[in-house]
């Protein structure tokens, strides 16, 4: 704010100020009190990772026993099984997410 205000003359700046004080409070009581972020987005946070656990768990569930290529552990976590076909190819974490997303998706909204 003060690289844009220098521009002016001290004098004009001195009239700013007051102008502006009551601007920004004007705004931060339209606001209202602050939240708390940080519990909010740890709880979105944890709705998106029950998400991707059901995903995973169903896409896995619908292959009867075949291959998938991640699995959810007994502590919750993610891990990627590699493919029996070909043991050596790495398996891309974030692509096995997305494609149980989809698969997910995919079932969940499938006309009946």
């Amino acid at each position: 704010m003060a690289f844009v205000l220098e521009i002016f003359p001290a004098w004009l700046r001195y009239f700013f100020q007051p102008a502006m004080d009551v601007y920004f409070a004007t705004l931060m009581w339209i606001r209202g009190p602050p939240r708390d972020v940080k519990k909010e987005l740890d709880t979105r946070h944890d709705n998106i990772i029950k998400g991707y656990i059901e995903a995973v768990n169903m896409a896995r569930e619908a292959q009867n026993g075949g291959y998938w290529p991640i699995r959810v552990t007994e502590s919750g976590t993610f891990a990627t099984v590699p493919n029996p076909d070909d043991p050596e190819a790495p398996v891309d974490f974030v692509d096995a997410i997305a494609k149980s997303v989809d698969f997910a998706m995919a079932k969940q909204y499938a006309p009946a």
